[in-house]
């Protein structure tokens, strides 16, 4: 869901030739690191960094982009249905936030809250800056993002 939300909020944003451009600058929102274990790609942190810098504060794009990227574009996930800092958020808790957004959208202040925004897609500023990805995802059968095989030992 998170990769959703940046996607809608690059389209947004800036435009859809902004997501086009996006995804041929990265497949996937993962990487594997060479030490092993998953990271945000350097692409996409670029760019959500950029967004938060462009961005005005008490927006509805600027809370969005919040949400994906400390809820929902986080790597360890737990394992039971609860919430956890440092986890990827559950559910019932995005719900309420997302709520919450939509709520202030109805607000007196909805027209600076969804105040119409027009912004350059930084992409000349993106080239030569974002490191090369580490090491090669990998995907399943179907090019869905999957973790490696575990090595067997016999």
């Amino acid at each position: 869901m998170g990769c959703i939300t940046i996607e809608i909020l690059i389209w947004l944003i800036y435009n859809y030739n902004a997501v086009t451009t996006f995804r041929k600058h990265t497949e996937h929102f993962w990487e594997l690191q060479l030490a092993g274990g998953y990271v945000i790609h350097p692409y996409v942190n670029f760019l959500i960094k950029t967004m938060d810098q462009q961005l005005k504060d008490n927006t509805a794009y600027k809370e969005l982009l919040q949400l994906a990227r400390t809820k929902l574009l986080v790597v360890k996930i737990w394992k039971l249905p609860e919430s956890v800092p440092g986890y990827r958020e559950i559910a019932k808790v995005l719900l309420k936030d997302i709520k919450t957004i939509q709520q202030k959208c109805q607000g007196d202040n909805f027209e600076s809250y969804l105040a119409r925004v027009d912004l350059r897609y930084p992409s000349s500023e993106m080239e030569g800056s974002v490191p090369r990805q580490l090491a090669k995802v990998h995907q399943d059968e179907e090019g869905r993002l999957a973790a490696p095989e575990p090595k067997r030992y016999t």
